[in-house]
């Protein structure tokens, strides 16, 4: 069951500053990360987690290509809905993280 998740950028995500930077540099940015480092970074954290990256459409919209039952670990005859609850209680954390939300969820 694989299902397109839309996303959208709605804030710059955390920062958390390796020693060695912090070192040479002190607490201060080079530059602000724009949205491509940040699907980036998204991408590294959902990869490492074994959860599909963030891609982009012909029209620029972001989504997750999102298979509910292998990112669940639930069987398919959970329910679509239950399916769909674990699935973005698995998502979700990461993708706050580094400033994502899904789209039509502002809260």
């Amino acid at each position: 069951m694989i299902y397109q998740v839309f996303v959208y950028w709605a804030n710059q995500g955390k920062v958390h500053w390796n020693d060695d930077w912090v070192e040479s540099r002190g607490y201060a940015r080079s530059h602000i990360p724009g949205l491509d480092e940040h699907i980036g970074f998204a991408n590294y954290d959902l990869r490492m987690n074994r959860l599909p990256e963030i891609q982009r459409n012909r029209a620029g919209r972001l989504y997750l290509d999102v298979d509910l039952v292998a990112v669940s670990g639930l069987p398919p005859n959970a329910g679509t809905m239950t399916l769909f609850d674990r699935t973005m209680t698995r998502i979700m954390p990461l993708l706050k993280y580094h400033g994502f939300e899904i789209e039509g969820n502002e809260d």
